[in-house]
C-alpha cells in the first residue's frame, strides 16, 4: 500500500506542479500557492467521494452477511474499521505528499 500511495502520490505532484510552473501560477508565490489549495481541495474531494463509495460497498456486505448469521455483526465492524484504516492511510499520504511538496515548490 505504502508503494502505491507514493506512486499516485508522484502523479499528482507532476500534474499539479506541471500546472503551478505554467502560466499565470508562475508569477509569484501568492498565484503558486493557489495551486497548492486548488490541489489540497481537489484531493480532499476524491477522498471524501471514494469514503462514500467504501460506505455503500460496506453496507452491502453487511446486510449480505446478517443474511447468514447475526453473531456476524461484531466481527463485521471489527473489520470495517480495519478497512478503513487501511484505505485511508495511503489517501492521507498522497495528500501529504502532494500538498508538502507543492507548497515547498511555491516558496
Amino acid at each position: 500500500k505504502v508503494l502505491l500511495s507514493h506512486i499516485a502520490g508522484f502523479a499528482a505532484i507532476n500534474a499539479f506542479g506541471t500546472l503551478q510552473q505554467s502560466e499565470p501560477w508562475r508569477r509569484d508565490w501568492q498565484s503558486a500557492t493557489v495551486v497548492v489549495i486548488l490541489a489540497a481541495l481537489t484531493m480532499l474531494l476524491i477522498q471524501w467521494y471514494f469514503d462514500g463509495q467504501r460506505r455503500k460497498v460496506a453496507e452491502s456486505w453487511k446486510a449480505a452477511a446478517s443474511i447468514y448469521d447475526d453473531r456476524m455483526e461484531e466481527v463485521y465492524n471489527e473489520c470495517f474499521v480495519m478497512w478503513l484504516e487501511e484505505a485511508e492511510e495511503p489517501e492521507d499520504n498522497v495528500l501529504a505528499l502532494t500538498v508538502s511538496f507543492l507548497s515547498v515548490q511555491a516558496i
